[in-house]
């Protein structure tokens, strides 16, 4: 906690707060809005039902209670919604996104990466604003509580990796410049029952061989943006990183080479759970899901939550949780 503390301290901005994260604020600002870093109109309500779609909560509050966390229900007009923009940054910012097909260019892709980014680093700047708190309401440490506070250790730590990400964003945002950006784009079919988006930093592969550990000093985590994307009669699956994140992400993208195509999909899926937060789901996708499937989906959630990733979690499995077929790798690094 003496961490988390010093950071809400010295860092003003680790305060929550409605802001715009474009690199040229206040310059240009007007009111900031709730911003989608999932696309509405396309994607989330491509799943939606009703007006709603599923998703686990991002509080602090489910992390301090016993068992797992079960996905709740978010219409779709605040899902994957965050103050991070101003309409007026939101609206041209993105516009190549939400104006125009997705056609896997390297701005979209880059475009995409950087609004994940922002919604990751004001998800943690949230929580981290809750840290003093929790542990005030805390009281004598369980199990719980250490987990709780175990996950705000980690997301004062990757807090301050994705700030420095997003700044390097920023520049290539301004400067219409992705070229420090790698990305793998795969088509599937667009009967995919989620949507995602979400900047992650993976612990193991999903061959189960360990890539990085948060745990090491001064280790600067790696990141990727793991995204799927709805388009009409497609869907995609998008992974991107940058150049000096290629030690570590390229070695996950080989062993995503590997896996055989009938089981990419659900691969990537079971690897959406465990390490994107921003995953949204159909709901009669959960609801026709097993007992078994349903409690082994919210074990790796709660796997992210604590920070004690399985290196079996996102392999290959012989019980599908979804049945979407791969098509094709549209672009490769």
């Amino acid at each position: 906690m003496d961490r988390i503390a010093k950071l809400l301290r010295d860092e003003p901005e680790y305060r929550p707060r409605r802001m715009c994260l474009h690199p040229s604020a206040p310059n240009g600002c007007d009111k900031v809005v709730s911003a989608h870093s999932v696309q509405r109109a396309k994607s989330l309500e491509a799943i939606a039902e009703e007006g709603h779609v599923l998703g686990f909560p991002k509080a602090m509050a489910p992390l301090v209670k016993k068992g797992l966390v079960a996905p709740e229900p978010f219409g779709i007009r605040v899902a994957s919604t965050f103050p991070g923009f101003c309409k007026s940054h939101d609206d041209e910012t993105f516009a190549a996104v939400e104006k125009v097909p997705f056609q896997h260019t390297r701005e979209q892709v880059g475009l995409i990466h950087f609004r994940g980014m922002c919604y990751e680093w004001y998800a943690k700047l949230v929580n981290l604003g809750r840290a003093k708190l929790t542990a005030d309401q805390a009281g004598e440490q369980d199990e719980a509580t250490d987990v709780a506070m175990s996950w705000l250790a980690g997301a004062a730590v990757d807090a301050k990796f994705i700030k420095d990400h997003k700044e390097v964003f920023g520049a290539m945002v301004l400067n219409s410049n992705w070229s420090r950006l790698r990305f793998a784009c795969a088509e599937i079919e667009p009967n995919i029952p989620l949507v995602a988006s979400g900047v992650n930093s993976p612990f193991y592969s999903v061959d189960c061989k360990q890539l990085q550990d948060g745990a090491q000093p001064e280790w600067r985590l790696r990141n990727n943006c793991f995204s799927i994307i709805h388009e009409g009669n497609r869907a995609f699956i998008v992974i991107s990183w940058l150049d000096e994140d290629s030690d570590v992400i390229d070695q996950l993208w080989s062993a995503i080479e590997r896996v055989p195509p009938n089981q990419i999909v659900d691969c990537l899926v079971r690897y959406a759970f465990v390490n994107v937060e921003n995953v949204f789901m159909r709901p009669s996708w959960w609801a026709g899901l097993t007992e078994q499937q349903q409690r082994a989906v919210m074990r790796m959630v709660n796997q992210m939550f604590a920070f004690t990733t399985e290196p079996w979690s996102c392999a290959p499995h012989a019980k599908s949780l979804v049945k979407t077929r791969f098509v094709q790798w549209v672009a490769r690094p």
